[in-house]
């Protein structure tokens, strides 16, 4: 299956409910592999991947150009929230990183 074949699979739920409005898949490298929107910067990329290290004392990250701030990290997803924009998900896997918006 290819990267663009998830991606109905990664924004809805199983009963078919639109669950993200927009989606990415990217390399622990932060390349891109599939992204419903425009890709994301090396920047963005890189601070999301930093938010699991266990040394990490950033408390927001920067996404689209609007400040989401962390409400809860453990070691395979990041949850941040922003008061209008709603949420924002990373999972982190063994090769990759998933972003829901």
């Amino acid at each position: 299956m290819s990267w663009e074949a998830w991606a109905p699979h990664l924004k809805q739920t199983q009963a078919g409910y639109e669950a993200a409005s927009e989606c990415g898949i990217y390399s622990l490298q932060g390349d891109p592999w599939y992204s419903s929107n425009e890709q994301l910067s090396a920047k963005t990329i890189k601070d999301l991947r930093e938010m699991f290290s266990s040394t990490c004392d950033m408390s927001s990250v920067e996404f689209r150009e609007t400040k989401y701030f962390k409400i809860c990290v453990d070691e395979n997803i990041a949850r941040f929230k922003h008061v209008t924009k709603g949420g924002l998900v990373v999972g982190l896997g063994n090769e990759c990183k998933l972003i829901y918006n």
